[in-house]
């Protein structure tokens, strides 16, 4: 199996339950409102045939794994690529009428505080949409006092006004971190001073991320002496893994962490809830790329730098 089926149908595994956080919750503000007793109602038969894909599709991985355990490599067939995205377009197919449904609550119940619990299925997406982003601001701004108050309506503030900065063409947000030996730096150190800047997001348990490093460094080694420069900033939660992780790769530039994870202030001035996540900085500090991967990286380098 090509490693991007794997990759698709791990983060299916990993996300199966997003769609399911406000099933079964029971609240006396919940049981007194009809309106949302309707919403779980009608999002019911869609979160239950997301669990049939999950449960199918657990079953059919397990079956995989065996084969790969007992006849190796040879055992990804082109079958089994086929049948990831399968399962893939099947859980989005739900997971996309499960959305509408939230979303059409959220719109016409703006000062509903239960309409807050719905804001971060909505809207938490690895490259959240120009649109979406456009719709969470209408209803941040049109938000009732009810709605306002709640808690997770302000998680959803600070995480909507992070993905702004997470956007091609914006100026960098800075921040600040700590190297391995815990001094501490501002992402302005690098960036904006005149070479363009690579700044990857990661950390030792992403496997993804791990696995693109030596593209990094590729590029790393292309570019370094022209104008380029690498900035990681770790999401890991323990020093240790996090060292040996730099240590095993062998990774030049500069590393940096406060071991928070995605409470990190550097994720949160981003708005990232998942890594791999990178940002390709231009001399001047614009963001001119995000999510590159492989070739992408060196290729977008070249076409700048000319």
């Amino acid at each position: 199996m090509k490693k991007t089926a794997v990759l698709s149908l791990m983060a299916l595994v990993c996300l199966s339950g997003s769609a399911q956080q406000t099933k079964g919750a029971s609240s006396a503000a919940e049981a007194a409102n009809p309106r949302w007793k309707s919403m779980q109602a009608t999002v019911k038969p869609f979160i239950e045939k997301q669990a049939a894909i999950r449960s199918e599709m657990m079953t059919w991985y397990k079956d995989y794994q065996q084969r790969v355990k007992e006849k190796g490599k040879q055992a990804s067939l082109k079958d089994d690529t086929i049948k990831a995205n399968e399962y893939q377009k099947q859980w989005d197919a739900e997971q996309a009428k499960v959305l509408a449904v939230y979303k059409d609550y959220v719109n016409k119940n703006l000062n509903d505080s239960l309409s807050a619990s719905l804001l971060t299925p909505i809207f938490n997406q690895y490259n959240l949409p120009d649109s979406d982003l456009t719709a969470a601001f209408h209803i941040i701004e049109h938000a009732g006092p009810q709605l306002k108050a709640a808690k997770k309506f302000q998680s959803f503030k600070s995480y909507i006004s992070g993905k702004a900065h997470f956007r091609v063409n914006q100026k960098f947000t800075d921040f600040e971190s700590e190297d391995t030996l815990g001094v501490k730096h501002r992402l302005s150190d690098y960036v904006g001073k005149g070479k363009f800047v690579y700044v990857d997001f990661w950390a030792s348990w992403c496997g993804p991320c791990r696995a693109e490093i030596p593209n990094v460094k590729k590029a790393y080694a292309m570019f370094k002496d022209k104008g380029f420069d690498v900035v990681s900033v770790s999401l890991d939660e323990g020093a240790r893994a996090w060292k040996y992780a730099i240590k095993a790769h062998d990774m030049p530039w500069a590393q940096l962490s406060d071991l928070r994870g995605f409470q990190s202030d550097a994720a949160k001035a981003y708005g990232i809830t998942a890594i791999p996540a990178t940002l390709l900085i231009d001399p001047d500090g614009v963001i001119i790329g995000t999510n590159l991967r492989g070739s992408q990286l060196p290729d977008e380098i070249a076409k700048r730098m000319k």
